[in-house]
Formats: structure tokens, C-alpha cells, sequence
């Protein structure tokens, strides 16, 4: 009915990236296990509500389908991946509050009302498309939905962070590539085939599947026969002289800042002592 696809939450090119993965599961994981407290403000003061079918809700199982960790989890990662999170709230006829349905935010549209065509003027309405095949479209008013945004800079609509670190993410997918073909290859440098006489387009060819074959992970460390006709010379392409792994690092605790994520939670234990990580878990958690 709420038109989810096997895909599940998509955004899979960001998080094959390791570090957004990381800082994502540490992120949505410290969100799911804070508690929740339900109050009820009355007058001046306010009350906490242990038996209101809300807090039974929200402590114990919001859906059939979803554990309260379930729920905040994919409510977070929604909110950071696609800028927003959406809650149904599914009331019976009674005015009874029966359950708490995470939307699929990539099938929401917000729109403002600002002529009043569909009720009060200047009024807040979430239209929300039906799954595959189908062309159900349902409008929530601003009173059955709960809105989450990350880092609107409307107040109405939210953004993605991964909109911000695009540049991180990407030098990290590239550089996490780069290490796989280089281990496929047996950490074999480039080299360049000179050859004793004349070279078209279909000879190049041939003469590179001949020494790709001779090469890569297989290879690595065997005696490679060289023909008479060709002269090999290889380059040196070392990747501690173009920096690879101080970028990779930067790329690594750019994407931990934004997420709030401390260094030491990455494994990156340079400058840890036992006091300072404490005190640094301790402000991850009240941030």
C-alpha cells in the first residue's frame, strides 16, 4: 500500500563508499537506541505520560511490520540520505492512534498551497505516490504526517548531506576502485611495449591482450617470457609519492565531521588516550 520496491532504501553508490557506510550505521545506530519520553504540556507545566498509546508505541513496536529500533533507525538514515523522513500517522474511526508507518521519502512531493485550491490558504500538503505500476496518488494533510528534516534551509523542505560531501564520497568510491584494479593486476605498475616495426590499430590491440594476459594477481612474481620483437619498460606510479594515503585519510575525516562521527568510532586511534576517547563518546551521544 505504501509502495515500497525490493530495492529497499536505495542510495547503494554512496554507501559502497567504507567510511560513509560506517559513519551511517553509527550515526542511525545511536539514534535507534535513545530513549523515548513522551510528555503532555498543561498549562505552564508538563507531565510524563507512561501509559498513552503514543509512548506504548513508540517504546514497544510503532508497526506489525517494525521494532522501535527499526523505525528510528530507517527514519534516520532516510533523513540523512534523502534529506527527509516521513511518518503516517493511522488513526481509526474512533480518533484511535493505531499505528506509526515510515514513508518512502523518494516517493514524497511537498507542495504549499499559497491559493488555497485544495483547503485553507497557505496550508502544507504531502503528495505521496503509489509503488510501481501503479498511479495511486494520496494527499496527507500537515496533521497526519510527522516531518523530519536535515538541513533545511527553508524550514519547509530538507537536503541530503550527501548533497555537501559529494566531492568526499566520490574521491573515496575512486580511490577504493583504484586499490582493487591495482591488487587485480598484482600491484603491477604500467608499462610501456616497444615494438620493432610497423603498429596499426589492430596490431596494438593484439600486443596488449598478449601482455595482459602475462600480467596481473596470477602472475605476480613469475618469470614472464619476453618475445625478441618487443622491449619492455615499466613505470613507477608509487602511491605514497602522490600522496594517496594522507588524501585518503583527509577524505575520511571530512566525512566523519559530517556526520558528527568521532574519529576514534572509525578505528582512527592517533592522539587517543582512554580519558580523551570517554569524554568523546560522552559528546557524541549528548550532541
Amino acid at each position: 500500500f505504501f509502495g515500497w520496491d525490493n530495492d529497499g532504501l536505495g542510495g547503494r553508490e554512496a554507501l559502497n563508499a567504507a567510511r560513509y557506510y560506517a559513519c551511517m550505521q553509527i550515526r542511525c545506530n545511536a539514534f535507534a537506541k535513545l530513549p523515548v519520553k513522551i510528555k503532555q504540556f498543561k498549562g505552564r507545566g508538563s507531565i510524563t505520560t507512561r501509559d498513552s498509546v503514543l509512548n506504548e508505541l513508540l517504546q514497544t513496536r510503532p508497526n506489525r511490520f517494525m521494532s522501535a529500533h527499526d523505525l528510528k533507525f530507517a527514519t534516520e538514515f532516510q533523513r540523512i540520505e534523502f534529506g527527509d523522513a516521513f511518518w503516517y500517522m493511522d488513526y481509526s474511526r474512533h480518533g484511535r492512534l493505531e499505528g506509526i508507518y515510515l514513508l518512502d521519502s523518494r516517493r514524497m512531493q511537498i507542495y504549499v498551497d499559497d491559493k488555497g485550491i485544495i483547503g485553507e490558504k497557505n496550508a502544507v500538503y504531502y503528495l505521496y505516490a503509489g509503488g510501481k505500476g501503479e498511479e495511486t496518488e494520496i494527499v496527507f494533510s500537515e496533521e497526519e504526517i510527522c516531518h523530519f528534516k536535515s538541513f533545511s534551509k527553508n524550514g519547509i523542505v530538507g537536503t541530503p548531506l550527501r548533497k555537501y560531501i559529494f566531492d568526499c564520497i566520490d574521491s573515496e568510491l575512486y580511490s577504493g576502485k583504484l586499490l582493487k584494479e591495482r591488487y587485480e593486476k598484482g600491484l603491477q605498475d604500467p608499462i610501456i611495449v616497444q615494438y620493432i616495426g610497423e603498429v596499426n590499430s589492430e596490431k596494438e590491440k593484439k600486443i596488449q591482450k598478449k601482455f595482459e594476459k602475462l600480467g596481473g594477481a596470477k602472475q605476480a612474481g613469475l618469470v614472464i617470457p619476453i618475445p625478441p620483437d618487443y622491449k619492455v619498460d615499466q613505470l613507477e606510479t608509487k602511491l605514497v609519492n602522490s600522496q594517496f594515503f594522507e588524501l585518503q585519510g583527509l577524505n575520511a575525516k571530512n566525512i566523519a565531521n559530517a556526520f558528527g562521527v568521532k574519529s576514534f568510532q572509525l578505528n582512527d586511534m592517533e592522539r587517543s588516550t582512554y580519558s580523551n576517547i570517554e569524554t568523546q563518546n560522552l559528546a557524541f551521544y549528548t550532541d
